[in-house]
């Protein structure tokens, strides 16, 4: 091993700066002269891309720890200032906020970030429990603030955690500005070059606030008038749903009950947050072998599985075919009978909008576009990626378009129009896709159910 890694390695067992069980795990290291272990923990950086951070957990620099976020997060910050918000020199930042998911280590990650945001006068708004991401990026947008901080690794293994970081508009951040923080983290080489407050003294002096239940309330009220369905049809459907020992449950039951999806279980052993997914080969929900729980659960009555992954922006689902058997969908075809419930509800009610617009990406089904074009929609095509879509979103508003939809992943809300597929046509999903086909008119695209 080279000079240089050793010498990274004891300044992390002998410093200060770390805490006590950090510095006790790098001197064991060296002591044990574990080769493998320091090389794969220490040799390399984990970088800081043009999402944020994402990677196994542990000690070192090319870790997900304290020490990794405190320094990406003060790249952030520096963007920030130099951007000219803040309470420096008289001016007001407009704040971060800061969700987490359920993972192990996510609620420290997301305090270790606010030290180091409250120490820069940066107001923070901490959500005081779990939330799921898209709750984070309406509760950025409607409290006006300049960035968001996301601590989750979405339906990575158990090992893993991330850090992404929102932008003003409510998207994940896109170059000028992840480039401008990606600079920023190289220039920090030490630790101890990082400032941070103690949480109870940014409390005292109001950086600090949490973020409680208003936040659900804000979220379900500004979702629930989107649905197109029937009340009163989605009390006949057998619905079993899942969050994946994630974030989900705080928020996907109380939508769906609005909705009268009275016949609603939810797998009870998965309800229970654990950043461990003890009852799951994985946490993902685009994984059929996730549902095992969930199908052990149904009875001949049900007709329908939803599942999120930990942190709540992926759907899954599952569904009756014709001979009642179980199928599991893909995303992509989760996303076509999403979209086209919502244009055949709104082209029955004339609320289609003039000059609407549906962004999608290069990865995702070319039938999406084919059912916008269908009910008269422009369809606008970007990179893969949330963070590019928003961004076009955004573009085609500014360009006097109605946004009608975007698509990448289900989220949230999308549980709901899933279920109303089914109660408004009454048919099994296979069925429905081929209805769809038959309407578009053309040579229909093979979809694979499985």
């Amino acid at each position: 091993m080279s000079t240089q890694l050793l010498d990274k390695v004891r300044y992390w067992s002998e410093h200060q700066c770390f805490d006590s069980e950090t510095r006790e795990h790098a001197k064991r290291m060296l002591q044990e002269n574990n080769q493998k272990e320091i090389e794969e923990c220490f040799k390399n950086v984990l970088e800081f891309g043009t999402g944020g951070l994402r990677g196994p957990m542990g000690i070192g620099t090319n870790r997900m720890n304290r020490y990794t976020v405190m320094q990406a997060t003060e790249g952030l910050a520096r963007v920030i200032e130099a951007q000219g918000s803040g309470t420096k020199n008289g001016n007001s930042y407009s704040g971060v906020v800061i969700g987490y998911d359920s993972r192990n280590q996510s609620k420290q990650f997301a305090e270790a970030a606010a030290e180091v945001l409250c120490a820069h006068k940066i107001q923070v708004f901490l959500f005081s429990e779990i939330a799921p991401t898209p709750l984070v990026s309406c509760e950025l947008i409607r409290r006006s603030a300049q960035a968001a901080v996301i601590i989750t690794a979405s339906h990575n293994p158990p090992s893993d955690n991330g850090y992404k970081v929102y932008w003003s508009h409510g998207g994940q951040i896109i170059p000028p500005v992840d480039e401008a923080i990606i600079q920023e983290v190289k220039k920090i080489s030490r630790i101890e070059e990082i400032p941070y407050m103690e949480l109870s003294e940014a409390k005292k002096t109001g950086l600090l606030q949490y973020i409680g239940e208003e936040a659900d309330q804000y979220y379900i009220d500004l979702v629930a008038p989107m649905a197109l369905g029937s009340k009163d049809a989605n009390k006949k459907l057998g619905v079993i749903y899942s969050p994946f020992h994630g974030t989900g449950g705080r928020m996907v039951p109380k939508l769906l009950e609005l909705r009268n999806f009275e016949r609603l279980k939810t797998v009870s052993e998965q309800m229970v947050p654990n950043g461990d997914f003890p009852t799951l080969p994985s946490p993902n929900p685009e994984d059929p072998k996730a549902f095992g729980l969930a199908l052990e659960k149904a009875n001949d009555d049900d007709d329908m599985i939803l599942t999120n992954d930990p942190d709540a922006d992926r759907l899954g689902v599952m569904v009756r075919g014709k001979n009642r058997d179980w199928q599991w969908l893909n995303g992509n075809l989760i996303g076509v009978l999403l979209l086209d419930q919502m244009l055949s509800s709104l082209q029955k009610t004339g609320g289609l909008p003039p000059n609407g617009v549906l962004v999608t990406t290069i990865v995702t089904s070319p039938l999406m576009s084919k059912v916008a074009r269908f009910y008269g929609l422009e369809v606008i095509q970007t990179l893969t990626g949330f963070k590019w879509i928003r961004d076009a979103a955004l573009r085609a508003e500014q360009s006097g378009n109605n946004l009608f939809s975007v698509w990448k992943k289900a989220m949230v809300t999308s549980a709901e129009t899933t279920l109303e597929i089914k109660t408004e046509s009454g048919q099994p999903w296979p069925l429905r896709n081929s209805e769809l086909r038959l309407r578009l008119r053309k040579k229909p695209l093979l979809i694979n159910l499985t």
